[in-house]
């Protein structure tokens, strides 16, 4: 999936759900945007939503690979 903002690709990463389940996601590293279908933020647990702003964090300084983004 492009993303709607910068026109990068955006990764499908899996994040803790409740009850133990996963909700993947569509995240895009050079513009740190998220893409949440219909109810995913609230699947999210705690530690699902630390972990994807560790995510985003840690890959903060990254420069986009040729052709993504704008």
């Amino acid at each position: 999936m492009k993303c709607p903002e910068c026109k990068g690709l955006m990764a499908e990463l899996s994040f803790e759900a409740h009850n133990g389940r996963q909700v993947t996601l569509d995240v895009c590293h050079t513009c740190r945007g998220l893409w949440f279908d219909t109810h995913e933020s609230l699947q999210l647990s705690a530690t699902g939503t630390l972990r994807l702003f560790r995510e985003l964090y840690d890959r903060r300084g990254e420069r986009p690979a040729p052709g993504c983004g704008p």
